[in-house]
């Protein structure tokens, strides 16, 4: 899968998200940068026209439900 996301990003796309739910951790992809990896309550990268939204890691679990 991240393999996927590293051909978007190279090909335009500006961020990427891997969502693993084994270690509740969210790997962020952007152009010209080393990935990062957000736990709990680390705010997530977001694109810039959505400056004013604020997710966390916490926050996409505890949607998706997943323990």
């Amino acid at each position: 899968m991240i393999d996927k996301i590293i051909f978007c990003i190279n090909h335009g796309t500006k961020l990427g998200w891997f969502i693993d739910s084994n270690d509740k951790s969210v790997m962020v992809f952007q152009p010209n940068k080393l990935p990062e990896v957000k736990y709990n309550n680390d705010k997530l990268t977001v694109l810039d026209v959505l400056t004013d939204w604020q997710i966390t890691p916490a926050d996409i679990f505890s949607w998706l439900k997943v323990k």
